[in-house]
């Protein structure tokens, strides 16, 4: 089939042509260099919107439209890469279509409500009790491990350990006590 000649892409018939006659390739280039077909489609209509507007420049050179076409892709195709690159975009997928119910929402403040509490209640205990109840629960270490790192003996870790709970035992029970920080001893 000959090229369509420069004088066709200046009315309709001659655009609805070329889009016929070259889409597929445009967009199978655009495609093998970005791996996405929503994207590759997104930029093929783009070039062929681009090549609309630009027919004025276009001067046919003998071998019709397609590298025109493909250049402008590239270009494109560079663009997207660029303007990707400095908005740092993260793909991600659409987020599940749920709904929170008053029961489980309920549920979740009070479960934060109560870690809001047992952190008010750990900051009365003196510091080393702090510690030493926060590394054995949330680091996982066990008692020897526990005393070496606290230089301490295991059972000095254990008695430690056992005041720090009856302490927060006796605020959780008595809610409306004052209840003051216990200086270390």
């Amino acid at each position: 089939m000959q090229p369509p000649r420069r004088q066709t892409l200046t009315t309709p018939d001659g655009w609805g042509q070329v889009f016929t006659e070259y889409r597929s390739q445009v967009l199978h280039y655009v495609y093998r260099r970005t791996g996405d077909k929503v994207l590759a489609e997104d930029i093929t209509s783009e070039v062929f919107l681009r090549a609309m507007r630009g027919c004025s420049i276009y001067t046919d050179r003998g071998h019709g439209p397609r590298p025109w076409l493909l250049t402008l892709a590239s270009r494109l195709i560079k663009d997207h890469w660029r303007s990707a690159y400095r908005r740092r975009e993260i793909p991600v997928s659409e987020p599940p279509d749920t709904e929170i119910t008053d029961n489980e929402l309920e549920t979740v403040v009070l479960k934060l409500d109560n870690v809001r509490r047992l952190e008010s209640l750990i900051r009365l205990l003196p510091v080393e009790s702090q510690r030493a109840c926060l590394r054995l629960e949330l680091a996982g270490l066990d008692r020897p491990a526990m005393a070496q790192a606290l230089n301490r003996t295991p059972k000095a870790v254990k008695c430690l350990r056992g005041r720090a709970l009856a302490t927060l035992r006796n605020a959780v029970n008595n809610p409306h006590r004052d209840h003051r920080r216990v200086n270390s001893r």
